[in-house]
């Protein structure tokens, strides 16, 4: 009984909320700012970069208890990827790209005082 109980509040404490999605993040990988919002229940995703003077439109095809699975266009070079996050600890998201492009990027909470 004790077995069970441990294994019952170690998946607790490690279940994801989806609430750790949402922030401002930021990765030393782009010059892409990402802000994740949960609004009633819908994540609303924006993707700005001062260097790139851009704006890009990233839509969510998929939501599940451990990943959020997007795609993104980006019209200067033509390229369009699936994007799936997921959270690696409070402060910390991990991105895999495929389409495109094939890659990884973890972004990091920007702390906004």
């Amino acid at each position: 009984m004790k077995k069970i109980i441990l294994i019952a509040a170690m998946l607790i404490s490690v279940a994801i909320s989806a609430n750790d999605f949402n922030g401002l993040w930021e990765s030393e990988d782009t010059t892409y700012h990402k802000v994740i919002l949960l609004n009633n229940d819908e994540f609303n995703f924006i993707n700005f970069s001062f260097t790139e003077q851009q704006e890009l439109k990233e839509v969510v095809i998929n939501v599940t208890d451990n990943y959020i699975k997007t795609r993104i266009h980006n019209p200067e070079n033509g390229w369009t990827v699936f994007i799936e996050y997921s959270v690696v600890d409070k402060n910390t998201l991990i991105s895999k790209f495929t389409g495109d492009i094939t890659a990884s990027t973890f972004w990091k909470l920007k702390q906004i005082e």
